[in-house]
């Protein structure tokens, strides 16, 4: 659900049909000047500066203000993002320790989805984060192996008796030659 803070009642956003308002905020976010902007606006259709294009003033604020909002809904959509990866890696670790250890790996990733998005990001810090999930996967993954080659071993290789007590070996020796 995207929440949308509008432009004033007396803007010239809000002195715009929809679909000029549509273009008029594609504009501002496209990257261009506010020079070049300026060029492309329509004048004011009504009110006291009809005929007038807006102030490069007005362009700077509309085109923070359509930023701002951008960010925020960025920061909502990892917040999202990181409560549900959360909620969807616990059945993922078998152990309270391992499930401390996914929360820590999720809320990493959260926060570095939160930095790119606020262009805070390391490039180096997802890389990281990345690494230490995958070194994660292959310790289980061997530990599963190892776990059932030991039971496979065992299977096939019973351990050997006890050794015999000199008692029992010399009973052995007895029922062997009969003495």
């Amino acid at each position: 659900m995207k929440k949308e803070i509008d432009s004033p009642a007396d803007s010239y956003e809000a002195s715009l049909t929809e679909e000029q308002r549509i273009a008029f905020r594609t504009l501002l976010l496209s990257g261009v000047t506010l020079a070049e902007a300026h060029e492309k606006t329509l004048p004011w259709p009504s009110g006291p500066a009809q005929g007038k294009k807006p102030s490069l003033s007005s362009l700077g604020r509309a085109r923070l203000r359509l930023r701002i909002q951008e960010r925020v809904a960025r920061i909502e959509e990892a917040r999202i993002a990181a409560r549900t990866a959360r909620d969807s890696t616990h059945h993922l670790a078998k152990s309270l320790r391992e499930k401390d250890m996914m929360d820590a790996a999720v809320a990493l990733l959260g926060q570095k989805l939160i930095d790119g998005c606020l262009g805070l990001e390391d490039g180096n810090a997802g890389a990281a984060v990345a690494w230490l999930l995958l070194r994660r996967a292959d310790q289980r993954l061997a530990e599963e192996r190892l776990a059932l080659s030991r039971a496979q071993f065992e299977k096939a290789n019973p351990p050997p008796p006890p050794p015999l007590t000199q008692e029992e070996k010399e009973q052995r020796v007895k029922e062997i030659f009969g003495i």
